[in-house]
């Protein structure tokens, strides 16, 4: 079997079809490595074949990694960026939650308002209610950024 780095590489929109779906399919059933790996491939060429394989090994394999799953809904206008939204609309609440209220900070952090606008989203689909925040005044700074949505 190819090693993780060439499995990774093969995953590129810029290799056959064939070879892709066959390094996805490796990458997807086998858990021998750090996932993690998915979310630090600079090649954008991979990046939606990555995310197709995170949303593939669902919640219970990637909670571990919540965080840097809200790292790449920064822009959804990335390749993969939709399918990590996918997955991260299948958290249940009690792990969505606490990552979901540190991606906001980060984003508030950041001035990023783009990636509010992307977080609000959650407030819209999920319902989530400012009653589940720890930090409430986060809930309202979203509120501002709903309109987006709607």
């Amino acid at each position: 079997m190819k090693d993780i780095n060439e499995l990774i590489m093969d995953i590129s929109w810029n290799c056959s079809k064939s070879v892709q779906e066959e390094a996805k399919r490796i990458l997807i059933e086998h858990s021998d490595y750090d996932i993690k790996i998915l979310l630090e491939i600079d090649d954008k060429s991979c990046w939606e074949n990555a995310a197709q394989i995170l949303k593939s090994k669902g919640c219970e394999k990637t909670k571990e990694i919540i965080d840097l799953l809200f790292l790449q809904i920064r822009d959804l206008n990335w390749p993969g960026s939709k399918q990590i939204l996918d997955l991260l609309r299948t958290f249940p609440q009690k792990l969505f939650q606490p990552a979901y209220e540190r991606a906001i900070c980060s984003a508030i952090r950041a001035k990023d308002d783009e990636w509010l606008d992307y977080l609000a989203i959650f407030i819209y689909e999920k319902k989530v209610e400012k009653k589940v925040f720890v930090n409430k005044f986060l809930y309202d700074i979203l509120k501002d950024h709903l309109p987006f949505w709607l």
